[in-house]
This record gives structure tokens, C-alpha cells and sequence, in this order.
């Protein structure tokens, strides 16, 4: 089996992966196709021209999986930018609720100098 077909069913094997799996397996899914992507490095090396008639219609499917692998991987990092900041949004929150009085703004408070 060449090394460009062996490319494509592990771009495609990615894609089901993002596909799939459900945003609060996020971990499985990130061990999962981080293995698949260093396999991909690995068959990309080997990939070399001149490339048969076969080989250029399969390299045009691989073109075209590897734009909707690239809007998957953005829909992840938004999902992931999403958690990170509701997360942090919580945290703040819980602060505030466990201290009301840390993070109080002195602006415009008065000081009486005489004592």
C-alpha cells in the first residue's frame, strides 16, 4: 500500500475522530489523534513525485479532507478557548463570593487626614 494512501485513511480517520466523539471526551479525542497525526508526519516524509494518475486524484481528495480537517481542528480550539474562559469565569466568581471585599475598587473613597 503506498504511503499517500495510507496518508488519506489516516486524514480520514482523524476526521471521524473530531466527528464522533462528544466535546466532553475531549481528552480521548486529543490522545487519539495525536497519535494518527504523528503517524501522518511519518507517511508525509515518504511521500515523494512523480505521482501516477491514481495518485493525483487521490492527492485532490486529500486536499479537500484536509480543509474539513482544518475546520474541525478550529471548531476544537474555539471549544477549548470556550472552556478555558468559563472556567476562569468561575473561578473569579467563586473568589469573589468566598472574599467581596478583595478585589474593591478605592476610587473616589475619602481620607480623613486629621487623627
Amino acid at each position: 500500500m503506498s504511503a499517500l494512501l495510507n496518508y488519506y485513511q489516516k486524514t480520514k480517520q482523524l476526521i471521524e475522530t473530531f466527528s464522533n466523539m462528544k466535546d466532553d471526551e475531549w481528552e480521548l479525542k486529543m490522545e487519539q489523534s495525536e497519535a494518527v497525526f504523528l503517524e501522518r508526519d511519518k507517511l508525509l516524509q515518504q511521500i515523494a513525485p512523480p505521482f501516477s494518475d491514481e495518485d493525483q486524484v487521490l492527492f485532490e481528495k486529500i486536499q479537500q479532507l484536509e480543509k474539513a480537517l482544518e475546520s474541525h481542528m478550529k471548531n476544537e480550539k474555539l471549544s477549548i478557548h470556550k472552556n478555558i474562559k468559563r472556567l476562569t469565569e468561575t473561578k473569579e466568581s467563586s473568589n469573589k463570593y468566598n472574599n467581596p471585599y478583595e478585589h474593591m475598587n478605592t476610587d473616589g473613597m475619602f481620607y480623613d487626614k486629621r487623627n
